[in-house]
């Protein structure tokens, strides 16, 4: 199952690369659920990133949910390296890939300002306090706290130190 399963793999890359994603949709799209459901998670990926590859262009929505649920595959299975090349890749597909790009990475996304005012929040500190002990305006913090938001994938302070609390960031 698995040799002619990367040979339609690697057509599929061929007909992508030739100008073709439209020849690649159906075909991918059955092949990431025929080896998911076999149990290649990796290769399921592979297919999976392929697919998302091919409809980046007449459905972009689409391409970034499936290069997310890529990206997740890639870790799971412990590819490292594919996961953020996958990463990298939905950064290129405009604000909403990039958010999920960065959510995708963590807390390892965070500046070190960002960080910092994370933190803080976390704590229990107000924008206005937060901003005193950072030397910094209050609506410079609510803009951070802002980011930090659209990075992690969260909407409060309270989900932020749940978050926090769940990574192990202290």
């Amino acid at each position: 199952m698995l040799a002619p399963a990367l040979a339609r793999l690697a057509l599929g890359w061929s007909d992508l690369a030739g100008g073709r994603p439209e020849a690649v949709i159906e075909p991918a799209g059955q092949l990431a659920e025929a080896l998911s459901s076999a149990g290649y998670r990796f290769h399921a990926a592979i297919a999976s990133s392929l697919l998302a590859r091919a409809t980046e262009q007449h459905d972009r929505a689409s391409a970034v949910e499936r290069l997310r649920d890529t990206a997740e595959s890639f870790e799971a299975c412990g590819a490292l390296w594919r996961r953020d090349r996958t990463l990298r890749r939905l950064g290129h597909l405009g604000s909403r890939g990039r958010i999920a790009a960065a959510a995708g990475r963590g807390p390892e996304s965070l500046t070190d300002r960002e960080r910092d005012v994370a933190l803080l929040a976390r704590r229990g500190y107000t924008a206005k306090e937060i901003g005193e002990r950072l030397f910094i305006g209050r609506r410079t913090v609510e803009s951070h706290l802002q980011t930090i938001y659209s990075k992690l994938g969260v909407r409060s302070k309270r989900d932020l130190a749940r978050y926090l609390d769940d990574v192990g960031l202290r």
